[in-house]
């Protein structure tokens, strides 16, 4: 069972499990597949992906991770490395289902582009959201995807799920979202020192 010091992030988790894995532990993929499946199903959601679609998402992803766990020469980067594959996948089976809906089914009501640049500017900015959300203490940031990620969830449920009354969601909440929005912050400065 993973132990959180309450300040270990989910980056960490998955390294931390990922060299449990490599040296033998065999509970270490049960660890690792419990801290690191809500994000996951998050980028699969994020990706306009339904819950039953994400969820495949998520356990395609940790079939190919699973092959290639022994191997992989950098636990710390585990988490970029997996979001990889989840965000592959998830783009994948967007492809699929658009493929097979009737072309009057299609919503065109998203303003969706194709432009390359405004996809760019879109990946960029979730990969900067994911990166920032990866450096929250665990609770905010299951609380975060939970919300944001994962349509099918109301207050009670999360309650439950995170054993936090209801009354904290919404200050918990905005404790997350204010730190998200400085680690951006520090991300873009960061950034823009690079380039001076």
């Amino acid at each position: 069972m993973m132990v959180h010091s309450g300040r270990q992030t989910l980056a960490e988790d998955v390294s931390a499990a990922i060299r449990r894995h490599q040296a033998g532990d065999a509970r270490a993929v049960e660890d690792l597949f419990r801290a690191v499946r809500p994000w996951l199903h998050g980028i699969g959601r994020a990706c306009r992906l339904s819950n039953h679609s994400a969820d495949d998402v998520v356990q395609n992803t940790m079939a190919v991770a699973l092959t290639h766990l022994p191997g992989l020469r950098d636990p710390d980067a585990g988490l970029a490395w997996l979001s990889v594959i989840a965000r592959r996948e998830a783009i994948r089976v967007s492809r699929e289902e658009r493929r097979t809906d009737p072309i009057g089914d299609r919503d065109t009501s998203t303003g969706s582009s194709e432009d390359p640049e405004e996809i760019a500017l879109a990946r960029m900015a979730c990969n900067e959201l994911y990166r920032a959300m990866a450096q929250l203490p665990e609770r905010e940031r299951k609380l975060l995807v939970f919300l944001f990620f994962d349509d099918g969830r109301d207050y009670a449920s999360i309650a439950r799920e995170l054993d936090m009354p209801i009354g904290s969601i919404g200050p918990t909440r905005q404790r997350g979202l204010r730190k998200v929005r400085t680690i951006v912050n520090r991300q873009r400065e960061g950034v823009c020192a690079r380039c001076a």
